[in-house]
């Protein structure tokens, strides 16, 4: 926690990769899970575009991975 980041988020399509500098506000480790650490980040830095596109990019994550949970259940 604290820890400042540099991520490359593959943002896809046109808008190509998206460079950005986050800090580490949580880790949770669930030693049972499919994917055992979960990490939330803040992006102190990020220009209103860079914004924009990530949100944009998330967004469209968490709609894909619901319907997959949702084809699967």
């Amino acid at each position: 926690v604290g820890t400042r980041v540099r991520l490359r988020v593959h943002v896809g399509g046109p808008a190509g990769d998206l460079d950005v500098v986050a800090r580490v506000v949580r880790v949770e480790h669930d030693p049972l899970a499919a994917r055992p650490y979960r990490t939330a980040l803040s992006f102190p830095e990020l220009t209103g575009e860079a914004e924009t596109r990530l949100v944009r990019f998330l967004f469209e994550r968490q709609r894909a991975l619901r319907r997959e949970a949702t084809d699967q259940g």
